[in-house]
């Protein structure tokens, strides 16, 4: 088969060379392209399509996906309104403009696309599914419940939607059915990564550490080989966690998440800490300010204040709790003012390099020769705080504070730096951990793999930062 489809590739690339008027021809390209997973030569093949016949909204529809597959959604949003206006009655127009919107944060938007899409088409178990997971992101755990069963009422053998569906019975404390859920949707898509997954959290919930394990081993993601050694770990099964660690240790692979439990078991176990990442993560906190960069800082944060309130954040989120966040595109496509805060970033992040650049740890020694930079607002309101937790994905990762709470009699609202989270078990209270208590225009920069919370505050005031990460590319 993917020899009949390379051959189908040069046969039509040999043509649109010929004859580059051939739309039908580009957008035949496009698809095989795609088919093999080449999504830029796809996108580019498209593109051509849509040049030769810009009144189309069949080469739209397809490029329009197609670009917010490869990440680019405010262009395939721009697309896609223009096939909806050409074609209003085609329903998947309407459906991928919903997902491109739902992927740059726009959920209120989406959801009223994905609305007029399920209107167009009211059995399509695909679109039943995408309002389930709007559901899912705005909380609304009884009307997600509601478009999952729709949707496996229209199409019962659709393995995304039951793993949903175990979301959403989790979510309500229905436990016994989520798993069955999750099983359900394995059954029928035997290799799915992210059921296993999301069964293997539930177990761990429920401290069924070994049965949480043997889900999260078939999964074999970065996150789900911690996950397993957390599990060892929760479970006192010692020995083997030994023996998995320093495999991992052994291999060489970088993982963040395995650093951080690292961290901790050998604080705890009193052992010497294996995982060469970054065995001593609180010396790398670094804490200036923007005012050290720019004599109008004050203003600067007032004009970000000013832009981040006109600015969709979603109500709480997985580590967030009375507050609100937002989507990680701060830095993407930024005002003037944010593109100067960037630049600011990017100047501290150098001088955080420059500062530990003699230190022989992986996290400086492999520190990244280029990197991409995102942020995303947080805003908590009164009894808010961060749970404990590190950035998995990141590499680097830093708080600007625009808004602090109130310091000045107690420490409520600061940022606690230590050793533990993810609810491991503690031996020793008595681990390493450092408190900041953050002043307006703090720029605080630490490892990802350190775990972090912010303190609960209980006055009436709400704090707003931007936090962000550096990850390699």
């Amino acid at each position: 088969r993917a020899k009949d489809t390379a051959g189908a590739i040069e046969d039509a690339e040999m043509t649109v060379s010929l004859k580059p008027h051939l739309t039908q021809m580009w957008g035949l390209l496009g698809s095989l392209h795609h088919e093999v997973g080449s999504l830029n030569l796809a996108i580019e093949a498209l593109r051509s399509a849509h040049k030769n016949e810009p009144e189309n909204p069949a080469f739209m529809v397809q490029l329009g996906e197609l670009l917010r597959q490869d990440n680019k959604a405010s262009e395939a949003i721009t697309i896609l309104k223009q096939a909806t206006e050409l074609a209003p009655k085609d329903a998947n127009a309407w459906t991928n403009l919903g997902a491109a919107l739902q992927q740059e944060g726009k959920l209120a938007g989406a959801k009223i696309i994905y609305e007029k899409a399920l209107a167009l088409n009211p059995k399509s178990a695909a679109i039943s599914s995408n309002l389930g997971g709007m559901a899912m992101e705005a909380k609304e755990w009884e009307t997600a419940l509601q478009y999952f069963r729709r949707a496996l009422e229209i199409e019962p053998n659709l393995a995304e939607a039951h793993s949903n569906l175990g979301n959403t019975l989790k979510e309500l404390g229905r436990l016994d059915e989520a798993e069955a859920s999750y099983t359900r949707a394995i059954a029928l898509k035997p290799g799915f990564a992210e059921a296993h997954g999301n069964l293997g959290n539930m177990l761990r919930e429920c401290r069924k550490y070994e049965e949480a394990i043997h889900h999260f081993d078939l999964v074999n993601t970065d996150d789900a080989i911690a996950q397993s050694l957390e599990c060892l770990y929760m479970n006192k099964n010692y020995a083997e966690f030994d023996k998995r660690l320093y495999s991992l240790s052994a291999a060489g692979d970088i993982n963040l998440r395995i650093a951080a439990v690292s961290s901790f078991a050998a604080h705890q176990m009193k052992k010497k800490d294996p995982y060469p990442f970054c065995t001593n993560p609180l010396d790398f906190i670094s804490i200036n300010n923007l005012a050290d960069y720019d004599l109008y800082s004050n203003t600067l944060i007032d004009e970000i204040i000013k832009q981040a309130d006109g600015y969709q954040l979603t109500w709480e989120s997985r580590t967030t709790k009375f507050g609100f966040q937002g989507p990680p595109n701060v830095f993407k496509n930024p005002s003037k003012t944010v593109s100067h805060l960037e630049c600011i970033v990017q100047q501290a992040v150098d001088a955080y390099y420059d500062s530990f650049k003699l230190e022989s740890n992986l996290f400086i020694k492999s520190w990244p020769r280029k990197y991409k930079l995102a942020g995303w607002y947080n805003r908590l309101v009164m009894n808010g705080y961060h749970t404990s937790h590190i950035h998995s994905g990141g590499w680097l990762s830093g708080v600007i504070y625009l808004k602090p709470t109130d310091l000045s009699n107690n420490d409520e609202g600061a940022i606690e730096f230590g050793l533990h989270g993810y609810d491991l078990p503690i031996t020793d209270e008595d681990y390493p951990r450092k408190l900041h208590r953050p002043r307006r225009g703090d720029i605080v920069l630490f490892p990802s793999s350190l775990f972090h919370r912010t303190i609960p505050f209980t006055t009436d005031s709400e704090r707003c930062v931007i936090a962000f990460d550096i990850t390699a590319v």
